[in-house]
């Protein structure tokens, strides 16, 4: 479905409100523009993209947002009972 959004105009389209050029394309999806703010937030001396510090509260604000998967990880003394019981 990225090509639909990405060529067509279809879905959500997230601009970046810290870029002081206006961006040739936005972002059409929201993990490559949490990423970009992302790239925003964290200072590095000789980076492409300029660090801003009201850049930290809004990714924040986009990790609350978002739904954390959680990874269920079986105890090992389970996996080896259930392998000796076959």
């Amino acid at each position: 479905m990225t090509y639909l959004n990405r060529n067509h105009g279809f879905g959500a389209v997230w601009p970046c409100e810290f870029c002081a050029e206006k961006r040739l394309r936005p972002f059409t999806r929201f993990d490559s523009y949490k990423s970009h703010i992302q790239a925003h937030a964290e200072y590095a001396p000789n980076a492409r993209i300029r660090y801003v510090p009201a850049a930290v509260s809004r990714l924040r604000e986009l990790t609350d947002k978002t739904r954390q998967r959680k990874l269920k990880m079986k105890n090992t003394a389970t996996i080896s009972a259930e392998a000796d019981e076959h």
